[in-house]
C-alpha cells in the first residue's frame, strides 16, 4: 500500500510542477510580467504558505529548525545557492523556449550529479553512466533544434536550461544531510523565503509590479500554489512513503507532462525533435537513477 501511495504522490509531483510550468508559459504570454518580479513573489509566496502549512500540522519540526543556527544557515545557503537561481534561470528559460523544453533541459540534472559523484569519489564512470551522459547530450542538442512548433530554440535559452539543471544539482547536494533530519516541505520553507527575499531586494521587484487580468491572476497564483506548494508537499509524502532514490525517478514524468500540457492547453505543436529529444534525456534520467 505504501509503495502504491509513494508512485502516486511522486508521480503527482511531477505532474503538478508540468501545470506550474505551463501557467508560468501562460503568464508570459498573456500579461506583461518580468522574470525579476514573477520569480521572487513566488517563492515568498510559496514560502508563507508552507510556513502556514508548517505552523498548523509540523510545528515541533518547524521550531526545531529554527532553533537550531546551524540547520537555518545550511537551509539559507541551500536556498540562496540552489533554489534563487534554480528558479530564476527555469523561469527565463520558460520565457525564452516555453515549458516543456525548459522542463526537459532541467532534467539533465540526474546527469549532473552522476558526473559530481563520480569525480568526489574519484572514480572513473561506468558503462551505464557514460551511456547516460551520451544520451542526455543527444537528446539536449536534438531539443535544440527540433523544439516544440518546429522553432529552433536559441542558445541562450539552452544555457539558461542548463545553467537551471546545475543549480537544480546543487539544491540536491547542499541540504542533502537536512533531508534525512526534516521533511522536504521544511527545508523548502526556509530556502524559498531567504532565496526570495534575497531576489526581491537586489532585483528591485517592488518596482516591477505588473498589472493582472483575472485570468493571469489565476494562472500565477497556479504558479505558487500547484507547482511550489503542492507539488513539493506531493513530493515530500512520496519520500516518507518510499524513498529519495525511487521519488526521483516518480516525479521524472516532468518533461513528459510539460509536453502534453502545453500541447492541449497551450496547442503548441509536439515535433519529432522534441518527442526524441524528450525521450532520450528521461533515458538518461532512468539509467542514472538505476546506476545510484
Amino acid at each position: 500500500m505504501n509503495r502504491t501511495l509513494s508512485i502516486l504522490f511522486g508521480t503527482g509531483a511531477g505532474i503538478l510542477w508540468a501545470l506550474s510550468s505551463i501557467c508560468a508559459q501562460y503568464l508570459y504570454s498573456h500579461a506583461d510580467v518580468s522574470t525579476d518580479w514573477a520569480v521572487p513573489v513566488r517563492m515568498i509566496g510559496a514560502g508563507l504558505f508552507l510556513l502556514v502549512y508548517l505552523a498548523v500540522f509540523r510545528r515541533d519540526e518547524l521550531n526545531e529548525i529554527l532553533h537550531s543556527r546551524r540547520d537555518l544557515m545550511r537551509a539559507a545557503v541551500s536556498g540562496l545557492a540552489g533554489t534563487m537561481m534554480m528558479q530564476y534561470t527555469f523561469f527565463l528559460t520558460i520565457q525564452q523556449a516555453g515549458a516543456a523544453a525548459a522542463t526537459v533541459l532541467q532534467y539533465v540534472s540526474p546527469v549532473i550529479l552522476l558526473v559530481y559523484s563520480c569525480l568526489e569519489m574519484h572514480r572513473k564512470p561506468e558503462g551505464r553512466e557514460i551511456l547516460a551522459v551520451c544520451l542526455s547530450v543527444c537528446g539536449v542538442f536534438l531539443l535544440c533544434f527540433g523544439g516544440m512548433n518546429g522553432v529552433r530554440i536559441p542558445l541562450k535559452a539552452v544555457l539558461c536550461g542548463l545553467s537551471s539543471a546545475g543549480f537544480m544539482a546543487a539544491a540536491s547536494v547542499i541540504p542533502a544531510r537536512l533531508y534525512r533530519k526534516y521533511s522536504v516541505s521544511t527545508v523548502m520553507c526556509v530556502a524559498f523565503l531567504c532565496g526570495g527575499t534575497v531576489l526581491y531586494i537586489v532585483l528591485g521587484s517592488r518596482n516591477l509590479t505588473p498589472s493582472l487580468s483575472p485570468d493571469t491572476f489565476a494562472a500565477f497564483m497556479g504558479v505558487i500554489l500547484i507547482g511550489s506548494v503542492f507539488g513539493y508537499l506531493s513530493y515530500g509524502r512520496s519520500i516518507r512513503l518510499g524513498n529519495a532514490k525511487k521519488t526521483s525517478l516518480y516525479s521524472s514524468v516532468e518533461p513528459a507532462a510539460a509536453a502534453f500540457f502545453a500541447w492541449l492547453f497551450l496547442h503548441d505543436t509536439v515535433t519529432f525533435g522534441m518527442t526524441a529529444g524528450l525521450c532520450l534525456v528521461l533515458a538518461a534520467v532512468v539509467l542514472t537513477a538505476l546506476t545510484e
